[in-house]
């Protein structure tokens, strides 16, 4: 599990609770912090909680750097990103070995997930089915399916021999296009309806700030979706996707 970090310790805390907790009961598992350059400092030392949590500082350089710096340092057969405001459930692990062991040539799993905003608790179930990426990233396409960037589990051998990662010149939607780059590339999906993942959208979220001239690369990222999908998917879903992300962007 890797976690990008930028003054967000307090966060952090409940996460490595959760993990220390997961530890315990098993050893095959490591959580992967990265420091992108904070200027705060954790009240608690991070060499002290305990064994399976690994510590790497760097300099700023956003969200995307220190996701892709976690993957490469990152040991485990299989890595997922959690941000470090949100949290996993305790069968987190438990569940993904079900669906990996039930298909040994599993490189995605898409969880299903639980989204917190002020007053309001929406749950996202996906429809439980198993194919190649490019039938699920179509479903996900036209909105019949939900995916967030914490919500999957993916082979790292993918990753690393697609030379998949995070582009760090785009602000805005870089983890959409990140999210396509993995349906396009895999062979193997298990979609399944269980809620793993806790995603807590706050306000001054990536999502809910007002427009700014780093948003212009939401159009970047959109334009980096269309090339890589128009070669798998109609070009008719494809487009009926990125005017949905248009219309997200400007209302």
């Amino acid at each position: 599990v890797i976690v990008p970090v930028y003054n967000s310790y307090s966060d952090l805390k409940r996460i490595i609770e959760w993990f220390v907790k997961a530890y315990e009961k098993r050893k095959d598992i490591e959580l992967v912090v990265i420091d992108d350059g904070s200027v705060q400092e954790p009240d608690y030392c991070i060499d002290d909680c305990g064994e399976g949590l690994t510590f790497y500082k760097k300099k700023n350089g956003g969200v995307s750097s220190a996701r892709n710096e976690g993957v490469n340092r990152s040991r485990g057969k299989y890595i997922s990103f959690l941000d470090s405001d949100d949290i996993f459930t305790d069968d987190y692990f438990n569940i993904a070995d079900e669906q990996i062991l039930n298909s040994p040539e599993l490189e995605l799993i898409c969880f299903s997930y639980r989204i917190l905003k002020p007053g309001k608790n929406r749950l996202l179930i996906n429809e439980c089915m198993s194919g190649c990426g490019k039938d699920v990233l179509s479903k996900f396409f036209i909105k019949n399916m939900s995916i967030h960037i914490c919500s999957i589990m993916i082979l790292r051998d993918v990753v690393v021999s697609t030379d998949i990662h995070f582009d760090e010149n785009i602000k805005y939607a870089e983890d959409i296009l990140y999210i396509v780059s993995i349906l396009v590339a895999v062979k193997h999906v298990v979609i399944t309806d269980n809620v793993v993942y806790q995603y807590d959208m706050k306000e001054g979220s990536a999502i809910t700030r007002p427009m700014s001239k780093s948003a212009l690369t939401y159009f970047k990222s959109f334009e980096g979706i269309k090339i890589l999908s128009s070669r798998c998917c109609d070009l008719s879903v494809v487009n009926f996707f990125i005017s949905t992300c248009y219309i997200n962007v400007l209302r």
